[in-house]
Formats: structure tokens, sequence, C-alpha cells
């Protein structure tokens, strides 16, 4: 199971962080007085409007079919039945037998026997499918192709000449399979054998997702804002290094999770080198600044992290970011971090509970995009 990770933040695109720093403390942390740095506004009796996400029956059979059939289509559990149709036409589903060579040889990935492939779904490179349009069930075709320049799957073929030999074996129709004991087995999740126990799980899933998006809204909301009002004069520089530190150690988590090296996870997000470190830069600033306004609130109102409540959070959320314990999400951050996430944590509860929050009427869940 991939963890979770607690910080928030990391990139537009992952907005996540949290990561394992190691335990020594950052030397000088503890150090840093927020009133030298920030000038507080009023953080209290704030009224905000925000978006509401919540789902019905409806919504609920729509999600299921669409990561069930996500499902069955990713890993090709579909059950076919031969047609009678005899010319591939766009948008057929043909069984296939290919061969790929070059220069006469063939190369690894390139061969396949009884492939189901749909025409015009672009699974395969530019050629491939339009080259089987109007060829006859039975009949064998060469195709002449050249791969992209950029072939991420194999670069000892990018930009290389080929020649495919396809046989096309049948049109056929592809039906969803019986979502039977069978299936969910190969689905594998823990404890959801039959379609009823994966609509609980979804639901489940989905409440949580509407409860965790809404909570979202409204912290974002409510903190642009207590930052609006706030006066930053100055980032300290050993926490924006910090910061830093953080991300470049979660980029690295990431990495490892997906198998990837950092640069290729960095790719894989969108940016190239310039823009990735430009936006690194900025999102540890914006940390910063967060964890700036919220000691300069935590002095104001008197509030001390302790020790138990840094065990009462871990205890809380160890299951949510992916941990075996609440001793293991402990061990696996620094001091500082972990009483920075908790005091962050405990500052917006105290926003909210003076706040008056309008939430506008409630829009589907499938619009929000959170799965």
């Amino acid at each position: 199971m991939k963890k979770k990770l607690l910080y928030v933040g990391f990139m537009i695109a992952m907005m996540s962080s949290m990561v394992a720093c190691g335990k020594e403390k950052a030397t000088g942390l503890d150090a840093i007085d927020p009133d030298e740095y920030v000038t507080l506004g009023n953080y209290k009796n704030l009224e905000v409007t925000v978006d509401h996400y919540d789902f019905t029956d409806d919504d609920l059979k729509q999600y299921i079919d669409q990561d069930l059939g996500y499902y069955v289509s990713s890993y090709d559990l579909y059950e076919y039945e031969v047609t009678d149709r005899q010319t591939v036409s766009m948008n057929d589903v043909v069984n296939i037998d290919y061969q790929g060579k070059k220069d006469g040889v063939a190369f690894d990935g390139g061969t396949a026997q009884g492939a189901h492939l749909e025409i015009g779904s672009g699974q395969f490179i530019d050629g491939f499918e339009d080259g089987l349009v109007g060829v006859n069930v039975g009949e064998t075709v060469e195709l002449n192709l050249t791969f992209p320049e950029e072939y991420k799957y194999n670069e000892e073929l990018s930009g290389q000449e080929v020649v495919f030999t396809v046989s096309v074996n049948s049109i056929d129709e592809p039906k969803l399979p019986e979502y039977d004991e069978e299936f969910f087995a190969s689905f594998g999740i823990e404890g959801v054998t039959n379609y009823d126990e994966y609509t609980n799980y979804a639901k489940g899933y989905i409440e949580d997702a509407c409860t965790e998006q809404n909570d979202s809204l409204i912290d974002d909301a409510l903190w642009e804002q207590v930052s609006a009002k706030c006066v930053i004069k100055e980032v300290p520089q050993i926490l924006l290094d910090e910061k830093l530190a953080e991300l470049d150690a979660d980029l690295e988590e990431y990495a490892a999770q997906y198998g990837v090296s950092t640069d290729e996870m960095i790719s894989n997000m969108g940016y190239d080198e310039e823009s990735y470190e430009a936006q690194r830069q900025s999102v540890a600033k914006s940390e910063a600044e967060r964890d700036l306004i919220c000691r300069a609130i935590a002095k104001a109102e008197g509030i001390t992290i302790t020790d138990e409540d840094v065990k009462k959070t871990a205890q809380d959320e160890y299951e949510k970011y992916g941990f075996a314990s609440a001793a293991e999400m402990i061990e696996s951050k620094s001091d500082e971090y972990l009483r920075s996430y908790v005091r962050n944590k405990v500052i917006m509860n105290l926003i909210k509970e003076t706040a008056t929050i309008t939430q506008n009427e409630s829009m589907p869940f499938l619009d929000a995009s959170m799965y």
C-alpha cells in the first residue's frame, strides 16, 4: 500500500508531503520568534461561502460502473463473443496476432497472439490501427511504421522504422464479466468478495472523499482570509531551508513508490528542471509563511504543542497515512515537523470555531474529480 504523505503543499499536482526527514531536530527552529517576522491581522469571526459536494444513489452507481469498468478495461477482463462481421471498421474490437520487426529482427514487446484491440483507441503507434481498417477477417497485412521520436516505453525504438505483420482473427463483441467472487478476488480489495460488499466499500470511500474535499474547501477559504490579513516581513532562511528539504525528501519517496527516478517523477508531473525549481521554491515559501503565521497565532493564544498532543494525533491518523502504528509514524518524522503539523491543525480548528461558514447548494461528487 502506498503511503499517503502528510505535508500539505507538495507541488500543485501532488499537493502533499510530511516526509521521513529523520529524527534530528533542525537547529534553530525553536528559537524563531514569529513576532519578529509576522504582523497578525484578524483571524477570528471570519465569514466564508464555499462549495459543497455530496452524492446520491445514482452518483454511487455511476462511480461503481466507472471504477469496475476501468479495471476490466485496464486488465482486459472482458468476455468476448465472436461476431459474424468480416471487414474491420473504426471502433471495432479486433482479435489479432502480430509481430513487429526492425531490420528483419523481432524486437521485445512487439509480438502477441490473440490480442484484442479497439480500432481508434490510440493504444498502438500511429498508423497501426488505421492500417487495419478495411482488412478482412483471415487476412494478414504488413504495416510499415515509424515509432515516435521519443518513445518512453523503449528508447531503442525511438524514431525507428519497423514492420508489423498483423493477422486479423475475428471481430469481437466485448461484454463485461460477471461480478462474482472470482472477479472480486482479482480486484484485490481486502474484505470485498461480492458486489454488495464492494458497493459498501465504494460508498465509504465516496463519503470520506466528500468529507475531505469539503473540509479542504473550508480550510482553504478561511486560510486565504487569514493570510491576506497578515503581513510577512521576511521568511527566516532556516525555515525556508527546512521546507525545501521536506519537498526534496517527499519527491524521493514518491519516486521510490512509483519505481522511477526523481528526474522521471518531475517529468511525469509535467515539469522541466527550470519550472520544477520555480514551483519548488514557491511552495516552500508558501508553506514557510503558513508556518510562521501559525506560530504567531499560537504565541498570541498561549498554545503549546506537547508530546501528548503529537502522540494523540499520530494515534488518530497513522492508518490514514499508511503506517502500521502510531509509533511508526512518529519514528519516521522529525520532532520539529510533527509539532508543526499538529500546531497547524490546532490553529485551523481555532479559526473555524469562531467562523461563520455558508455552504452553497450541494454539487455531485463526480463533478469534483476527487477520485
